[in-house]
């Protein structure tokens, strides 16, 4: 499974320096996992999206392409973003879609356009080898920093940003106390293939759906 995974990963695309932008490796492990617990993601609830323990093992999850990106200021790690390509249904149709995320930087990092800029630069050579036809990404409604920069990139040299939808979605559990109960799944004999018929027959009906097949299972 591990092996499986390593094999998605894309291929690094610049070699190791260190100051500035480069492919993350192996070795970057314990710095990246240090830094995401470190920066929240700004507004009203403070947020930290963490990968331990170890960051590397969520690479090629249901057979996702990544790719991370560090930055470093006199060897530290000081900024990250990541990207992953997936096959995803646009406008009914199965195709490379990006997602960006995990763009995080040290509250002491240089706020320089140039850093995202060479950043952003660095993940298009995978975007164009693997015919990603449109990135996406979300950021948080109160996050006013991460909003005013990419939302209005353009002017600094950054890819566009255009509004595509809003989500709620569930963060933290409220309300009810205690260990919730636990439930044994009731046991169901599932045929795959009509599975997999029925979730690729509504996927196609919802812009980003995943495509199912022999090969995401």
């Amino acid at each position: 499974m591990a092996r499986a995974a390593a094999d998605r990963q894309l291929a690094p695309a610049a070699s190791r320096t260190r100051d500035g932008i480069a492919v993350a490796r192996r070795d970057d492990d314990a710095d990246l996992r240090a830094l995401l617990r470190r920066v929240e993601t700004p507004g009203s609830v403070g947020v930290a999206f963490t990968r331990e323990p170890d960051y590397f093992r969520g690479e090629g999850l249901a057979g996702a392409l990544d790719q991370t990106v560090v930055f470093r200021t006199e060897g530290a790690l000081s900024g990250m973003a990541r990207l992953s390509i997936q096959s995803l249904h646009r406008n009914g149709l199965p195709q490379s879609i990006g997602y960006l995320g995990e763009l995080r930087l040290a509250p002491e990092a240089p706020r320089r356009p140039r850093i995202l800029r060479d950043g952003f630069e660095l993940l298009r050579s995978a975007v164009v080898e693997h015919g990603v036809s449109g990135c996406y990404t979300s950021i948080a409604a109160d996050n006013a920093r991460a909003r005013s920069v990419l939302e209005h990139g353009r002017r600094l040299g950054l890819p566009s940003y255009l509004p595509l939808a809003e989500l709620v979605t569930l963060l933290v559990p409220v309300g009810r106390s205690g260990r919730a109960e636990r439930r044994e799944p009731r046991g169901a004999s599932v045929d795959r293939d009509e599975l997999t018929s029925f979730l690729s027959r509504h996927a196609r009906a919802a812009q980003l759906a995943p495509t199912w097949d022999a090969a995401r299972w």
